[in-house]
């Protein structure tokens, strides 16, 4: 799963698309967006609220995709669409999302601090 767990490409373009300031600034109020989100699904779980669950495992599925975290976002659109109340999610899938949301944040960290790779350019063919 450790490859899968950033969109390394989606990451990249990003970062060349806004820059290096605003990727740094992104990924630096990551922490804070993420592990909001996961609170919010922890408390609506712990509260055996469904639909509240429902509505905070969306908002962590799409803060996570936006930072490029693919495993993080594709469990919370699992736990989106577990049809089980509340009350029957196991602890199993609150750990994941947890441990999910460190090892997404890590990585992150360490994708931001890596010297920006250039893209390479594809050359056309030349017409004929």
């Amino acid at each position: 799963m450790a490859a899968d767990l950033l969109d390394k490409g989606y990451l990249a373009d990003m970062r060349q698309w806004i820059g290096e300031g605003a990727f740094a600034l992104l990924v630096a109020q990551a922490p804070d967006h993420l592990g909001g989100a996961l609170g919010n699904v922890l408390t609506a779980w712990q509260g055996a609220d469904t639909e509240a669950l429902r509505q905070h495992a969306h908002r962590l599925r799409g803060a996570a995709a936006s930072v490029g975290c693919l495993a993080l976002s594709s469990a919370a659109l699992d736990l989106m669409h577990d049809s089980r109340p509340a009350v029957l999610v196991g602890g199993g899938e609150m750990e994941l999302l947890h441990r999910l949301t460190g090892r997404s944040l890590a990585a992150l960290a360490e994708l931001a601090a890596s010297p920006v790779q250039p893209q390479a350019m594809p050359v056309p063919p030349k017409p004929q």
